[in-house]
């Protein structure tokens, strides 16, 4: 009893049909590169769609998130709300407490000492976040204009002792 194995040969073509041999070599190896092409050719396709979907899904929820950071910073109502934009960073819902000075100096209030600062600061926030939020930044702003108005005021009351509301060359010691 003889036993067949298969697989792979190197036997030499049959004389007989040499001819034939060589074209189904020809065409097995034709075969196994077109096969090898259309392999690469299917994983460059999925290649791109799957890099096409993920940017796409990279898309939305940048789009999800930028519409979030919008409404969430939309600033408040009022004479304060384009100098907040102009300070706070463009991602950002609030403005960073080292950023008040130059709004001070902005809306031409002027901003003696960091004490100062601080003061006014702490009366409108009491989070210790170090920034503070359209709203908080408003107050800020009110609480520093009323303040430096007060203390104008009352500079100006020592300047006119006469109470005439005027101050005079004579007043002044001039």
């Amino acid at each position: 009893s003889s036993r067949v194995v298969a697989g792979p040969r190197n036997d030499p073509p049959p004389s007989e049909h040499p001819q034939i041999y060589s074209q189904v070599e020809k065409a097995a190896e034709d075969a196994e590169h077109k096969l090898a092409r259309s392999i690469e050719a299917a994983r460059q396709d999925a290649e791109r769609n799957m890099a096409m979907a993920l940017g796409t899904a990279r898309a939305a929820v940048a789009s999800q998130q930028l519409e979030a950071r919008q409404h969430s910073m939309q600033p408040c109502d009022g004479p304060w709300s384009e100098l907040f934009c102009q300070l706070r960073d463009v991602c950002d819902p609030e403005v960073h407490c080292s950023r008040l000075p130059r709004a001070l100096r902005r809306a031409g209030i002027f901003c003696p000492s960091g004490e100062w600062l601080d003061e006014v600061r702490a009366s409108v926030s009491d989070s210790g976040r170090g920034a503070l939020d359209a709203s908080e930044f408003a107050s800020f702003m009110d609480a520093a204009r009323a303040r430096r108005r007060g203390e104008n005021a009352a500079a100006f009351r020592q300047s006119d002792p006469s109470g005439s509301g005027y101050v005079s060359a004579q007043e002044l010691g001039v």
